[in-house]
């Protein structure tokens, strides 16, 4: 990808911003600062009482919500540290692999029935647009072949 103007220079941060507000919930529910039954009523998906009410049940709620925290903050960190680096120096693979924000977006969008889906649709647009303007396969010459570990 061409590092030629300011655009190009500086999208990689988008997807430190996206990554960083991903960090936000994923510590959330790894402190047990909003319960499991809260962080899934939020998105608009009730807990049935019958699970709050029976004590194993709520235990693996619990489990469930500090797992998916753990996974939260490791996939948002691997994509600040793919943004600081391959993205930012301009590899194909990581222009290529960051396209699953903007689908993750779109999914959660479709998926959420509770009041986070502007900030979805705004990921999504920022994401795509991001990837657009960075686009490796715009440039006169047509696409390179992906850079590989080795170089010449």
């Amino acid at each position: 990808m061409q590092q030629s103007t300011w655009p190009r220079r500086y999208a990689w941060i988008l997807f430190v911003l996206a990554a960083l507000s991903g960090l936000v919930p994923g510590l959330m529910l790894l402190a047990s600062l909003l319960s499991a039954a809260g962080f899934v009523n939020t998105f608009g998906h009730p807990v049935p009482q019958a699970i709050l009410s029976d004590a194993a049940e709520r235990a693996f709620l619990e489990f469930l919500s500090h797992w998916v925290g753990t996974v939260l903050i490791g996939s948002n960190l691997l994509t600040v540290f793919i943004a600081a680096t391959a993205f930012r120096k301009g590899e194909r693979w990581a222009w290529l692999a960051f396209w699953y924000w903007p689908f993750m977006f779109a999914a959660h969008f479709l998926m959420y029935t509770g009041g986070f889906k502007v900030s979805q649709v705004i990921g999504r647009l920022l994401t795509a647009g991001a990837l657009l303007w960075t686009n490796p396969y715009a440039s006169r010459r047509g696409p390179r072949p992906l850079r590989t570990g080795r170089q010449q």
